[in-house]
């Protein structure tokens, strides 16, 4: 509860201070779905975005993103196998511009899975994410314009 807490504090001064708030709740995930997971041996696209069915974020905001990802050659899924979890649920309510989306990113993008060890891929994608942010930055400064 405290992290909770904290955070909506947070989301409730700059949704005050800006009319709107966009929030990232980012995870990474296994490469391929485990016996515990509901897609057991499913290989898993680059980038999953949950957005709970477009109930915690606009939908234009979740595409922007897919977009955005996809036009750096990433394999993007939205809601599949993530639709968001608590946090987002919790803090997502587009009808009061308060936008909460989930991101997974696969970690063979960055790191091998056995040693944990970054793998050749962590320059790109540490670009890559730069780029991500740069292009939400963008859409949130038209969006509060």
């Amino acid at each position: 509860m405290p992290y909770h807490d904290a955070l909506a504090s947070e989301l409730d001064a700059s949704r005050g201070a800006f009319g709107a708030v966009w929030h990232l709740d980012l995870h990474s995930m296994p490469a391929v779905g485990d016996a515990n997971a509901d897609d057991p041996g499913r290989a898993r696209a680059d980038f999953v975005l949950g957005d709970r069915d477009g109930t915690t974020c606009e939908r234009t905001f979740t595409q922007e993103v897919a977009t955005t990802l996809r036009s750096l050659g990433y394999d993007v899924a939205i809601n599949d196998p993530y639709k968001g979890v608590e946090l987002v649920r919790k803090h997502g309510r587009p009808s009061e511009n308060r936008h909460s989306l989930q991101i997974e990113i696969n970690r063979r993008l960055y790191m091998d899975e056995m040693s944990l060890e970054p793998n050749d891929g962590y320059a790109k994608l540490e670009r890559d994410l730069e780029s991500m942010l740069k292009a939400i930055a963008a859409y949130v400064r038209r969006r509060i314009a």
